[in-house]
């Protein structure tokens, strides 16, 4: 009997093992995903164009996919919390957000990170490029780049500037024009772009390299004196870009979402469709005008290889610059 028993144990493990018995798997949700309200984390502070940007877009996805998206701000570390929140989630598709350019390009070769974004990301879709560069007061004597990159060599290390991040890709490119003009600038880190705008605004600083407030530049305080481009945009069509002034520094502003790894292809592919759609409604493209976005859509695969292929090319770019650790 006991035999018998053993016999047949052995043959059930067999028939489970060689897929002829079913298991008790988790349940694949995908298709009736989403079931519930959705988490769109967000890396900067509220109010800043990032923010607002993340918003535009979240109100139409709520729409396509029948369920809220609900923004949360996690800020911090220049958005390494909140990409580490976004790593840490749990891969079924109900916590998903933005992943600043620095935390991806940049400080991963330079910090020490709870997150590999080559590893621990699922990039799901680009929407569009934030109007990214070099802001100053219009009441101010500096009214183009070069009126800084004078002030500078002046007065060495005395011209301060606000950025969201102590190490990101905007202290990385006036790093690069300070070397190849031999001036030298200090860096001054705020938890978001609102908060550099208020101590620029203040007479605190003397510019802002990052994103551009466009509410406070048209028939506002604020001029913009360069963008972070390889060329003009038409939001801001007279105003110069890095390529423009003869600085070949490279400058990625993208605005995309990502998820934790493991996410289900069917779920990322539901996100995914859902953007692509987004992005073409009216009322999507009205908000990015008035927000001065460049609409830049990149599908899952697209944006995991430009991802992919940036990453490289930034980790050698770090490297011969003497900045990675």
């Amino acid at each position: 009997m006991k035999s018998s028993s053993l016999r047949l144990m052995i043959l059930w493990c067999a028939l489970i093992c060689c897929g002829a018995l079913p298991v008790h798997a988790q349940p694949d949700n995908s298709a009736r995903y989403p079931e519930r309200p959705l988490n769109l984390v967000v890396a900067f502070s509220p109010g800043g164009t990032t923010d607002l940007a993340f918003r535009l877009l979240a109100r139409e996805v709520e729409k396509l996919l029948g369920q809220p998206v609900v923004v949360q701000n996690r800020v911090g570390g220049g958005g390494a919390i909140s990409v580490g929140a976004i790593a840490l989630a749990k891969p079924d598709g109900y916590t998903f957000g933005q992943v600043p350019t620095q935390t991806v390009f940049v400080m991963p070769f330079i910090e020490k990170l709870q997150y590999n974004p080559a590893l621990d990301l699922t990039f799901i879709s680009q929407f569009a490029e934030a109007p990214f560069g070099i802001v100053a007061k219009k009441d101010s004597s500096y009214a183009s780049l070069k009126d800084l990159i004078a002030e500078a060599r002046r007065n060495p290390g005395m011209l301060s500037y606000g950025t969201n991040a102590a190490t990101g890709v905007a202290n990385l490119v006036i790093d690069q024009i300070g070397r190849q003009e031999n001036a030298r600038f200090t860096n001054v880190p705020f938890k978001g772009s609102p908060e550099a705008h208020t101590a620029l605004l203040g007479g605190h600083i003397a510019f802002v390299a990052g994103e551009i407030n466009s509410s406070m530049v048209e028939n506002g305080p604020l001029r913009v004196l360069a963008l972070f481009s390889d060329k003009s945009r038409p939001m801001y069509p007279t105003v110069p870009s890095l390529k423009d002034l003869g600085y070949d520094i490279p400058a990625p502003v993208f605005l995309v979402i990502a998820g934790p790894k493991g996410m289900p292809a069917a779920i990322v592919r539901r996100i995914d469709e859902a953007v692509a759609r987004a992005v073409r409604e009216p009322s999507f493209l009205k908000g990015a005008q008035e927000l001065k976005l460049s609409i830049v859509y990149r599908d899952h695969k697209e944006l995991t290889e430009y991802v992919a292929r940036n990453y490289e090319y930034f980790g050698k770019l770090l490297a011969e610059m003497g900045l990675a650790k």
